[in-house]
């Protein structure tokens, strides 16, 4: 007998064996002997027909009146009062559920705007209430060509009102494109203004700014203000 023929051999009385043991046939006890499988209860195997529910989740309208609103901003000045940006140029102030009737800033005529252009984001200094002036960044043209610009205005006499003639330019960068702006603004820890900077538009920066270090678009930047 040759070794196919015994590893041939082998193989059938495992199988009749398996066999065996899984028909039945014999005692329990032998076919323990014979084999050893795990035991699996009918109620593992089964998926549970009812899964535990989804937590109920509601929206409510707290306010509405907007117009392209992009930004909203806490002054945390004990006021209760909230700042929201809408991207053609103007910063309201909601107070008691309401908008209150004169914007906190209006440059809508120096602000170029829409798709993704416009008045694109807005932050507040540490201890806004004591300082008394704010940070914005919008897109204008207003030298011809499309332009970045991160500004800060001062409140008026009237503390809930910027006067929009106060304008500090701080920082302006061209915008080879109209698309991807960024515009977003935020102070850090360390006291610095954070800037959200575009790539300059263009699907895939073709221009690869983004990894150009000399170039300020696609970037975050940090400024000591």
């Amino acid at each position: 007998m040759n070794l196919k023929t015994t590893y041939l051999m082998i193989s059938w009385v495992l199988l009749a064996v398996v066999a065996f043991a899984l028909c039945g046939c014999g005692t329990p006890t032998q076919a323990e002997e014979i084999i050893h499988l795990p035991v699996v209860s009918k109620a593992e195997t089964q998926t549970p027909s009812v899964l535990p529910p989804w937590p109920a989740i509601t929206l409510t309208m707290v306010i509405s009146g907007f117009v392209s609103p992009v930004d909203l901003v806490d002054p945390n000045d004990g006021s209760g009062r909230l700042f929201v940006v809408e991207q053609a140029g103007r910063v309201l102030a909601v107070g008691d559920g309401q908008i209150e009737p004169e914007p906190l800033l209006d440059i809508s005529e120096r602000v170029d705007c829409c798709r993704e252009k416009g008045l694109l984001g807005m932050a507040l200094p540490p201890d806004y209430p004591q300082k008394g002036y704010f940070y914005v960044n919008y897109t204008t043209e207003a030298l011809g060509d499309l332009q970045s610009r991160v500004s800060r205005f001062h409140l008026s006499a009237d503390p809930t009102v910027a006067d929009p003639a106060s304008e500090e330019i701080l920082l302006v960068y061209d915008q080879p494109r109209s698309n991807h702006n960024g515009g977003g603004l935020a102070f850090g820890p360390d006291g610095f203004l954070y800037i959200g900077v575009g790539d300059g538009g263009g699907q895939g920066d073709p221009d690869n700014r983004a990894q150009d270090l000399g170039d300020l678009l696609g970037k975050i930047l940090r400024i000591d203000v």
